[in-house]
């Protein structure tokens, strides 16, 4: 057991995994003419690795930043389009969220309405 504990310590290094440390700082995106000008943001999410069934939380970039560093979290990011027909929003977030779960198989459950956020054009 010493062994192991040893073993762990050494693969760990000096980084420390105090529950401040892993305190994730959520996000909700809020949408600015400059975004509805581009047509999309980019969203990114992060979940425990070891735990399929884990919370998805959103994150903004610098936090997505911070918990890249922690090899215990999954994180993804995708384009998630703002503009365009209701019909070319929805096909283009499916096929975004859809890329996503190859990453995070349960995203899709987080993320189940495929028109948050956007203003659709008349069709």
């Amino acid at each position: 057991m010493r062994d192991l504990n040893k073993k762990y310590r050494r693969l760990k290094g000096n980084q420390v995994l105090s529950k401040e440390t892993m305190r994730i700082r959520t996000y909700v995106p809020s949408i600015s003419d400059r975004d509805l000008k581009r047509g999309y943001i980019t969203r990114h999410f992060v979940r425990k690795l070891n735990d399929d069934g884990s919370y998805i939380f959103e994150v903004d970039v610098d936090e997505l930043s911070r918990i890249e560093s922690f090899p215990t979290y999954l994180t993804v990011s995708l384009d998630w389009r703002l503009t365009g027909t209701e019909r070319e929003i929805i096909e283009s977030n499916k096929r975004s969220v859809k890329q996503a779960s190859n990453r995070i198989k349960t995203i899709p459950l987080y993320l189940p309405n495929f028109r948050q956020f956007s203003q659709p054009n008349d069709e």
